[in-house]
């Protein structure tokens, strides 16, 4: 069969009768033009295991409304993260009834989209009676249904045919099913041979399908009847396998099969009047007293109804946050040092804009400061990651201090750091400290809220049993080497434990010296040991949260609770509607006494709940805020 390409070398206009409209559809051999794209989100597929908070597994074997045979499972053989790529793979074998197993992976809930450039970089399985898919539907289909939410088929392969691809848009036309839909064929080879780029362009008028920037099919959804293609959808990737449409397989068909994907991306036209965030104040290179109360504020133009919040963030750590304009927070108490500020918007559909760096100095500016722009407040934890700002020789000493090995495994926090960094799937998420090897060591600045004797509880994980470390406060050894277990992978964690460590009240060094390599290291937890207990009413063998201190207070207040056991601890502060203004905690701690801080600068004067919550455990109590 000879397998010319969809394009021509001249427009080709279509008539399409809806009702008693007609639709426009203009195709025209062009490449992609030029337009001023910004990327809104990504998966790049570089860490070690999907990301949950993008992706959902969908599972069932009821046929997907188009007799297809296989069952979809969440199993980590049906859809796994290797060598930077996703990869679905369709297995035949006997599962919840039906003869094969594959995956169908879905952003609904999570990410979802409206208008701009979705594109996918992939290598198709191939086949007969195997069904690869990239595509959308609308976040409404569980109010409307389908074809009323909409689809957009951005690929879709038939296994024996696996040099053709085809785009297709369905809507609900008057109660009826409507489709229309173009094809794309090499001139050579086949979509399974190697990578190619699947794409479409979005906007209020239009969808322009692409394979490898060529263009191939274009619909004008600008009718009435086609509304549905003008509301959010969100992404599926899939690999299904039989079905009305591919048929079904037969003996020459290889199983298993594999379906990759190098990368999923969205971006925005930013010529489009996108949202576009600016910080305002403070202005750059400002310079502030030390310990002062820095107000940052941020401006956002363009579609500005559309946004959620507003975050603050020093360097790539959030600090603050405003769910109102003008959006504003206020830093207080900021150490001596030099910090970087960004702010990013949020769209109520999940997209995230992000303003340039603003550099400001606090004092002399000194280049050893606490990277959240004030040390650690302990009761509480030390995330790994967020060792002080200084860079090589002063904040840390790496053995490789050029390069982050996290960054090829899905780090994207600190990535031009030398110190390497990847994300963790412990409990609470966030990034873990990797790569260590003996001689490397970490610096943090703590303060320490009450003088006596603390419990170190460090997370730590190991495929070998020959690592340590040693913690230092003020340039004092006060643990010696502590002998990290075997957890059996690098991201199995446990704790290790060091009692009754003395520490004054106050601003302290902390340092974390590897005697010996070879493990990831997540957190420290310090949590007063039960000896400092001089209350009576204190039962070490119940949860408590405790009256904040002071109440009323203006604008900072502490609030203390107790865990008797290791738990994944949640709190949280509420208004007296009951909208979260806050989460403090939202991480496993271990058994022990906390104390949070909880600044309320933006806020107006009024009653607010707080409620502190583990599978155990839920309690509220209330505070007063008086300004």
């Amino acid at each position: 069969m000879e397998r010319n390409k969809k394009i021509n070398n001249f427009p080709k206009i279509f008539f399409i009768k809806i009702g008693y409209s007609f639709l426009f559809v203009l195709i025209f051999s062009t490449n992609v033009l030029s337009q001023n794209w910004n990327l809104v989100w990504s998966d790049e597929f570089n860490g070690t295991s999907l990301d949950l908070t993008s992706w959902t597994r969908e599972t069932g074997g009821n046929g997907w409304g188009n007799n297809e045979l296989q069952y979809y499972t969440d199993r980590t053989v049906n859809s796994y993260i290797e060598n930077g790529l996703l990869v679905i793979k369709a297995i035949k074998e006997n599962f919840g009834g039906r003869n094969y197993t594959s995956a169908r992976l879905k952003t609904q809930g999570k990410k979802f989209f409206k208008f701009g450039k979705i594109e996918a970089r992939m290598k198709l399985p191939f086949g007969k009676g195997i069904w690869p898919a990239f595509w959308t539907l609308g976040e409404s289909i569980s109010l409307v249904g389908w074809p009323a939410c909409g689809e957009i088929d951005i690929m879709e392969l038939l296994g024996h045919q696996n040099y053709k691809s085809y785009g297709t848009a369905h809507w609900d036309n008057n109660g009826q099913h409507a489709q229309y839909g173009g094809q794309y064929s090499l001139q050579t080879g086949t979509f399974s041979d190697d990578f190619h780029l699947f794409s479409i362009v979005w906007d209020e008028n239009f969808i322009k399908w692409y394979v490898d920037n060529n263009l191939f099919h274009t619909i004008s959804i600008t009718p009435s009847e086609l509304s549905e293609l003008r509301e959010n959808h969100f992404i599926i990737l899939n690999l299904a396998v039989g079905g009305n449409w591919p048929g079904y397989p037969d003996s020459t068909t290889i199983f298993p099969q594999y379906f990759y994907v190098d990368y999923v991306r969205v971006y925005k036209d930013t010529s489009a009047g996108n949202p576009l965030v600016n910080i305002t104040s403070p202005s750059a290179n400002s310079n502030f007293p030390t310990g002062s109360d820095i107000t940052i504020s941020a401006s956002v133009t363009g579609f500005s109804n559309l946004i959620q919040y507003v975050e603050f963030y020093q360097g790539d750590a959030r600090i603050g946050i405003d769910s109102q304009e003008p959006y504003s927070f206020t830093w207080r108490g900021v150490y001596e040092g030099a910090y970087s500020l960004k702010a990013k918007a949020k769209e109520n559909n999940g997209l995230i804009i992000s303003s340039e760096f603003v550099d400001i100095t606090v004092g002399q500016g000194y280049t050893h400061s606490p990277y959240l722009g004030k040390p650690v407040l302990l009761p509480g934890a030390v995330e790994m990651e967020n060792y002080n700002l200084g860079g090589e020789g002063i904040a840390y000493h790496d053995s490789d201090p050029f390069i982050n090995q996290g960054n090829q495994y899905g780090n994207n926090y600190r990535v031009n750091e030398g110190v390497d960094i990847q994300p963790t799937i412990d409990l609470g998420g966030g990034y873990n400290i990797g790569w260590l090897s003996n001689g490397e060591w970490l610096n943090y600045f703590i303060d320490i809220s009450k003088s006596g004797h603390y419990k170190i509880t460090t997370r730590v994980a190991s495929p070998n049993n020959s690592g340590g470390f040693k913690i230092e406060i003020d340039g004092i050894d006060k643990t010696g080497n502590l002998i990290v277990p075997s957890t059996g992978d690098w991201q199995n964690w446990t704790d290790v434990i060091c009692d009754n460590v003395y520490l004054e009240q106050g601003v302290h060094l902390l340092t974390v010296h590897i005697m010996n390599g070879g493990f990831n290291i997540n957190k420290m937890i310090f949590s007063l040991s039960t000896t400092n207990i001089n209350d009576e009413s204190y039962n070490t063998n119940s949860f408590q949260l405790f009256n904040n201190y002071p109440n009323p207070f203006n604008p900072v207040t502490l609030i203390n609770y107790q865990l008797p056991v290791n738990s994944f601890v949640t709190l949280k502060v509420y208004d007296v509607l009951g909208n979260e203004i806050a989460a403090l905690v939202n991480e496993y701690k271990t058994a022990g006494n906390y104390g949070v801080k909880f600044e309320a600068g933006n806020l107006a004067s009024g009653m607010y709940i707080y409620k502190l919550q583990t599978i155990d455990f839920i309690e509220t109590r209330k505070m007063i805020l008086l300004k």
